[in-house]
């Protein structure tokens, strides 16, 4: 007998069939109805000899079934009571949505477990964040108004909900890109990249207050490449911070530079925030420079005909004049 993992009664309680044989009951019947007839009595006693068979044959015919339902009625059903899901099974026919609102409502209730779940949780990848970004960006595009013009009052503050959710799951992926969250210099430049497109994406309204709020979020954007062409370089580093992975050197940003062409994408993003990226473009440009001047250097001289020190003051004569 093959498990299936539940027991829903003993099997070997159930009764055997007592169902009798109805042939050979039948065929019985009929040989003892042959043998009467033969016999032959007086007419006055047919009558009695008919009720009295009628009598037995009505009892032998009900003794089967009376014993069958005696039988069965000794035996018990086992009880089965409906048991609630376990949780593991709860959590595996849920879908995303059901799951996450599931998630937050523990959290609401239980607020001591926010940290244990914030380590716990897995690092999101850079193709999901920017796909959950992706999907707050086309939810303000949907929203948008068929018969308007696409730039009015009304447009604007048709999608201004999803526009603040935007920003706002902008802001907080923002940080989680920056150093020293992030210390790969490539992943954070990809990623600034993608939500700078999309900011240039926005539809251009004419309402002041998303005006202003566009221009403080390319401020905010430009910051953050400096921020990561930087090298996310600290010159006063706490403790806790010295013990984190050093930042990218000068080799490692110029190089990064060159593979992604980040040159272009700041000329791009430049003309498209209206001059914006002048700043990044005028620091890239600095550091590509510096760092082809000291190549320059290095490659022409050796590198103890660039360091020149007069060791006469270091000397033990040197000390003891003094």
């Amino acid at each position: 007998m093959i498990s299936t993992g539940f027991t829903w009664g003993d099997k070997s309680l159930e009764p055997k069939s007592t169902t009798p044989n109805r042939f050979a009951y039948t065929r019985k019947r009929k040989t003892h109805d042959e043998d009467s007839s033969k016999i032959h009595k007086p007419s006055s006693n047919k009558r009695s000899s008919s009720v009295v068979g009628s009598s037995s044959t009505s009892t032998s015919s009900s003794s089967p079934i009376a014993v069958a339902s005696s039988r069965h009625k000794k035996v018990k059903t086992p009880k089965i009571l409906g048991e609630a899901l376990p949780l593991d099974r709860v959590i595996e026919v849920l879908d995303v949505n059901q799951l996450q609102a599931l998630l937050r409502n523990v959290i609401q209730l239980h607020p001591e477990i926010n940290e244990t779940v914030s380590k716990l949780a897995p690092k999101p990848n850079l193709s999901d964040s920017l796909k959950l970004i992706k999907m707050k960006f086309d939810d303000i595009l949907s929203h948008l108004p068929y018969k308007c013009d696409m730039e009015s009052d009304y447009s604007y503050l048709r999608i201004k909900p999803y526009l603040n959710e935007f920003f706002h799951c902008l802001s907080d992926f923002i940080l989680n890109y920056l150093p020293p969250v992030e210390i790969n210099l490539a992943t954070s430049l990809k990623f600034l990249d993608n939500i700078t497109n999309l900011i240039h994406a926005l539809p251009n309204f004419n309402n002041n207050e998303f005006q202003y709020t566009k221009m403080m979020a390319y401020d905010q954007v430009v910051n953050c490449w400096m921020i990561v062409l930087g090298g996310g370089r600290d010159h006063h580093p706490t403790p806790e911070q010295q013990e984190e992975p050093r930042p990218a050197s000068s080799d490692d940003i110029i190089s990064i530079i060159h593979d992604l062409e980040i040159e272009s994408k700041l000329d791009h993003h430049n003309e498209m925030s209206a001059g914006k990226f002048k700043t990044v473009q005028s620091f890239v440009k600095s550091a590509i420079e510096n760092y082809e001047m000291v190549n320059q250097h290095m490659g022409g001289n050796s590198l103890n005909d660039l360091i020149t020190l007069d060791y006469s003051n270091y000397s033990i004569t040197a000390r003891s004049s003094h």
